[in-house]
């Protein structure tokens, strides 16, 4: 960890917030990713039991949070409005 620098509450908190709708705009994509790969049987031929189990294996992880992945890209078509919000967060 860095050293703390003379940054301003302000812009830190405007710099955190850029990054966290970086990563939810990547958090979609991820899941999106993460769905159609679920529907393909690659993870079998890969020996693994489950889409989730090679995504917690090969992209670092829970099992939780691989399944959710999933979960989300599956249900991205369903939710067109929820996406758009997060795609339209640009801070």
């Amino acid at each position: 960890m860095t050293a703390p620098t003379e940054v301003s509450g302000e812009e830190l908190r405007a710099r955190m917030m850029r990054k966290r709708t970086a990563i939810d705009l990547m958090e979609l994509s991820f899941a999106e990713d993460a769905a159609v790969f679920a529907a393909t049987d690659e993870y079998d031929e890969l020996g693994f039991v489950s889409a989730i189990d090679w995504i917690r294996f090969n992209c670092h992880m829970t099992s939780g949070a691989a399944a959710a992945s999933v979960a989300v890209g599956t249900t991205m078509d369903r939710l067109p409005r929820s996406v758009e919000a997060v795609s339209q967060s640009v801070r």
